[in-house]
């Protein structure tokens, strides 16, 4: 049994000791929103992802992760680069690795620091740049502040925007301009921010703005001389990381969508309009990487864009997106329109993984359309002396709409009723002809028509755009679901429309001259 346990101890003492896993960090001071670097070690040869760095995205920002193994030291290390996002005491949170875990340490992160106050005792301008962060991901963008202090005998002529390779670069905003009293002299500042969306990873180079103008000196008493002046901002480095190869296009750091109705609530009526607003909210984005939010595609639909809006400001530092997309939906066939899901996925920057905006499918139900009224069989039978007498009368006009014609050639005065109150006439009758009919479609035409003779000063391009659709929605509704309908569907036009769409007034417009259209029935 002796034998046995020496054996036993002799085992275990030749075998390597395997330490917990180390921290290591780069020295202080830490500061927020400045960039240090963290590794972590570990015995043995271990897996890139038997690190677990989630806990650090509470407090952190995470750069891109770089791992390396070191067979003849037999560790496993990975540098990570860090950009605090808060101030004060933190903890730097434990870390598993394997079945190992790291100790959880304090850090004590000072406040950023605000830009340094001009020195202006021996110079006449001063120019400053500082870029948001130095840690960033390919799309994410950036907020560069170009700052400048001048005195009153400086004249800047030009201030040129800082330069990245592989990334877009615009002035976002409006120029900010101050005045303030230094050493008992006026100072004038002025700020400009530049949006900086990175394109190309990397660690890049950053090079500073650049401002040239000239300063006003007296020479002898005399006259005043102008002395060339040029600057440039110190270069700011920034590490730009790498996307994985299945994330999406958009990055932020927030995405919200949401959509308000008008009606708020079904049932919806036939060729009613129906408004729906999407507005999309986004943090720290990119305004050209916006997602398209198309048009619902229905076979008992129709849909067009009825206004788009793009906000883009910045608070507390953050560029804050808000863009508003109005859609106005028609049904014009069915019982349910189903309208699918919106899914608009991106990459949360601050979490380092895919989520998805989404508003869920909905079901728009639409209200069963008025029974057309039964048409008399009377009536049915007296359509052919109709047709004769429609003849009767259609024959003289075209007749005097030729005399017309023949006569404006000859350019001769015409002192009876003018062309278009006759074309009025013919297109009414045609429309009593095309109300005796059963084909939606040629109805319809017919009815434009005359629309557009009958208000010339604003021709309606539509059904739903004529003066008298409110009063009358309510019978032409039937209409416009005949005729926009997939299939063919029959279709009687109401007794009696025709006389109301001729008689309808608006309650300031005369009544015509010369038109009796109460006997056209």
């Amino acid at each position: 049994m002796t034998r046995c346990l020496l054996l036993v101890l002799v085992l275990m003492l030749s075998l390597p000791l395997q330490a917990a896993p180390r921290l290591s960090l780069s020295p202080p001071p830490y500061q927020q929103a400045q960039s240090l670097q963290l590794t972590v070690t570990a015995d043995g040869l271990l897996a890139a992802e038997a690190l677990d760095i989630k806990p650090l995205f509470a407090s952190f920002i995470i750069g891109q992760l770089r791992w390396q193994q070191d067979s003849r030291q037999q560790i496993t290390q990975w540098h990570i680069p860090l950009v605090p996002r808060l101030s004060g005491r933190i903890p730097l949170p434990a870390l598993r690795v394997g079945e190992e875990s790291t100790a959880e340490q304090p850090l004590q992160i000072a406040p950023p620091s605000a830009p340094a106050a001009p020195d202006l005792a021996r110079q006449a301008a001063q120019l400053q740049g500082q870029l948001s962060r130095e840690q960033a991901l390919v799309g994410q963008p950036l907020i560069y502040e170009a700052r400048i202090w001048m005195h009153p005998g400086v004249q800047m002529a030009s201030l040129t925007a800082p330069s990245l390779e592989g990334a877009s670069i615009s002035v976002l905003g409006e120029d900010e301009q101050t005045s303030e009293l230094h050493q008992g002299q006026r100072v004038l500042g002025l700020l400009r921010r530049y949006l900086v969306v990175p394109e190309v990873p990397g660690a890049l180079q950053l090079y500073g703005v650049q401002a040239q103008g000239e300063e006003l000196e007296d020479a002898q008493g005399l006259q005043l001389r102008a002395r060339p002046l040029r600057l440039q901002a110190p270069n700011s480095p920034l590490v730009v990381a790498a996307l994985p190869p299945d994330a999406p296009e958009l990055v932020a750091e927030a995405v919200r969508l949401t959509q308000r109705w008008e009606p708020t609530q079904g049932p919806y009526r036939l060729g009613a309009p129906i408004i729906r607003e999407l507005t999309l909210e986004l943090v720290n984005a990119d305004p050209r990487r916006l997602p398209t939010l198309s048009l619902p595609q229905h076979p008992g639909l129709r849909s067009y864009e009825d206004g788009n809006q793009l906000q883009i400001r910045l608070q507390d530092g953050r560029l804050q997106i808000r863009q508003t997309l109005r859609q106005a939906l028609i049904p014009i066939s069915g019982a349910v329109i189903a309208l699918p899901a919106i899914e608009i996925p991106w990459w949360d920057a601050v979490r380092q993984e895919v989520t998805t905006a989404r508003l869920p499918a909905i079901d728009l139900p639409l209200a069963a359309p008025p029974a057309a009224p039964a048409v008399a069989s009377p009536r049915q039978s007296s359509a052919p002396w109709r047709d004769w007498w429609l003849g009767l009368v259609g024959l003289p006009l075209l007749l005097w709409l030729l005399i017309c014609q023949h006569r404006r050639q000859r350019r001769q005065p015409i002192s009876l009723p003018l062309p278009p109150t006759l074309a009025l006439i013919w297109h009414s009758l045609r429309l009593i002809r095309a109300g005796q009919q059963a084909d939606a479609r040629q109805l319809h035409a017919c009815l434009l028509t005359w629309a557009r003779w009958r208000w010339p000063v604003s021709p309606p391009s539509c059904v739903e755009a004529m003066p008298c659709y409110r009063t009358l929605a309510s019978e032409l509704d039937p209409l416009l679901a005949a005729c926009f309908a997939p299939d063919s569907v029959a279709y009687r036009w109401p007794a009696g429309l025709t006389r109301r769409l001729l008689t309808w007034r608006q309650p300031h417009e005369p009544a015509a001259s010369g038109l009796n259209p109460g006997a056209l029935d």
